[in-house]
Formats: structure tokens, sequence, C-alpha cells
């Protein structure tokens, strides 16, 4: 894809992850609500590759430190979820690496979550003042398998496009 093509869609993944931060699912035993984030960041990743879609990811929480409310909630700056947002930059480089098959592409996408659970946990700590258990619990357990599904479906639609030459 040529560099004229792969700036909007850039800009457009980090808007796109604004609105994907819109569609939020409060559960009463975590502050962390479920997003579509890191569906579109994981679609984002194996569609541009790991230099661009962590641009886009770059964009995003740049634009939204600066002061656009579209971090979940509608909110801008650090909060509780900031932790996820870094790691949605480390999550795009990952999980944009390039690969042949919806098997490694899943693959990549899965260790992408890794790394951004990694972030997200350094920060519940920090942040909240918890322990590493405690940040489990609340930050990464009750969205483990969901995430697991929503890579599945992202390496599925990314290698579906790739194969018929869309992107």
């Amino acid at each position: 894809m040529p560099v004229g093509i792969k700036i909007p869609i850039v800009l457009a993944s980090s808007f796109l992850t604004g609105v994907a931060a819109q569609v939020r699912i409060p559960l009463p035993f975590t502050p962390v609500p479920v997003t579509a984030q890191v569906f579109a960041v994981l679609v984002f990743a194996g569609l541009l590759g790991r230099s661009w879609a962590s641009a886009g990811q770059f964009l995003y929480l740049a634009f939204g430190l600066a002061g656009i409310g579209w971090f979940t909630s509608g909110v801008s700056g650090v909060g509780v979820t900031f932790g996820y947002l870094v790691g949605f930059v480390a999550m795009a480089w990952i999980a944009g690496k390039t690969a042949s098959s919806m098997r490694e592409k899943a693959m990549q996408m899965l260790l992408g979550i890794m790394a951004m659970y990694a972030c997200a946990i350094a920060w519940l700590i920090w942040y909240l003042k918890i322990s590493l258990w405690h940040a489990l619990l609340v930050g990464v357990f009750p969205f483990f398998f969901l995430d697991i599904g929503k890579a599945l479906l992202a390496a599925w639609i990314v290698q579906f496009l790739s194969k018929e030459d869309f992107v």
C-alpha cells in the first residue's frame, strides 16, 4: 500500500480507536470497562503493519493527552485505563508483524494483547496502589477470554481481507 494511502488510514485508525472507546460495557467488579478498542487496534495492526499501526496508536494517545475527549467515556488525559492506552502502542507493534498464515497472525495478536496487559497491570498497580494479584483480578481476568476471541476474529478478518486484495 503506498504511503499516500497509509497516512489517511493511520489517522483513521486513531479516530476509529477513539470511536471504539465509546462502545463500552461497564462491569460492576472492576473500574475498567469492556470496550471495542482492542479489536480495532488488532485489525489495524494486521492491515497496516507494525510501524504504521503503532504510529496510529501513538497519535490516538497523543491527541487524547492533548485534550481530545476520545478515551473511554469521552474523557482525555490520564485515568485508570491509561496503562491499556500505552499498551495499545506496544500491542500494535507486536500484532502488526508480517505473518503469512492466520495462525501466525492470531499468535502475534495474542502476544500483542499480553504486552498491552503488561502495561495495564503496571499502571493499575501504580495508579490504584493495589497488589499484582488485585491488578490481575480487575485488569486482566475479566477480559482475557473476550480478548482471545477478539484476536481470533481480528486475525480472520485480516487474513480474509489480505486474500481478497482489499489491502
